[in-house]
């Protein structure tokens, strides 16, 4: 058991103290407390009812530690909602890809916030200025992908790493990356491993969970394993 004392935690990191969840009788996460380093590729693993998702949800804001602490930037934060996650810094790249399928990779990367402007009273769309955004934005993340694209003709590797680029859009300190491999084939997988290493290289900290072992050796600079909720 993880020892009660308070941590101090490293600056620019993402951390946790004693972080514990309880459901009625059943602990799911048992004073976990672990310090990630910044622009670092974290694995998480562990099988089916080790506690990973649970502590994952707690990062995103989906369901609240039962008590223990969560750390971001060395400050404690509380997330009450993913929204609160969110505005701290904490992106989610769930399993299940969450692209409208029939509109472009513009549209996606921006759905909910167009930028907009006013004319004759009413307000338009920019969409000269979104088309512009999303293409510096995937120039930076160095994905060969058209603005324009519509995401239904895309290849699945293509569309996880324009789900990736939705969540990058938001400037995320920490990136939750949820079995991001699980659907994909072998050169696809290869093809999100080098965005993974751009991200890195860019200054971004990430925790991959997954099931596939034989990918850690290649993509993650730590590997944390839960078992029955224990680290």
């Amino acid at each position: 058991m993880p020892s009660a004392q308070k941590m101090q935690p490293i600056g620019d990191a993402f951390a946790t103290q004693n972080l514990t969840k309880q459901f009625g009788n059943v602990t799911a996460l048992k004073a976990f407390t672990h310090q990630f380093e910044q622009a670092k590729i974290h694995a998480l693993v562990g099988k089916n009812g080790s506690g990973k998702s649970t502590l994952v949800k707690m990062l995103a804001g989906t369901i609240r530690p039962t008590q223990g602490s969560l750390y971001i930037d060395g400050k404690e934060v509380e997330f009450s909602s993913p929204a609160a996650a969110l505005k701290a810094g904490v992106c989610t790249v769930h399993q299940e890809l969450s692209l409208v399928q029939d509109l472009s990779v513009t549209e996606n990367i921006f759905l909910g916030h167009l930028p907009k402007f006013p004319l004759l009273g009413l307000c338009r769309i920019d969409w000269a200025q979104a088309r512009k955004k999303t293409t510096q934005l995937l120039q930076q993340m160095q994905i060969d992908i058209d603005a324009n694209a519509i995401v239904k003709k895309l290849s699945v590797g293509q569309q996880q790493t324009i789900e990736i680029a939705k969540a990058m859009h938001k400037a995320p300190k920490l990136l939750l990356l949820d079995e991001p491999t699980s659907a994909l084939a072998g050169k696809e997988v290869a093809m999100l491993f080098g965005l993974l290493r751009n991200l890195r290289q860019q200054g971004t900290t990430m925790l991959y969970i997954s099931h596939r072992l034989s990918e850690l050796s290649e993509i993650a600079d730590s590997v944390t394993v839960l078992r029955d909720g224990n680290h």
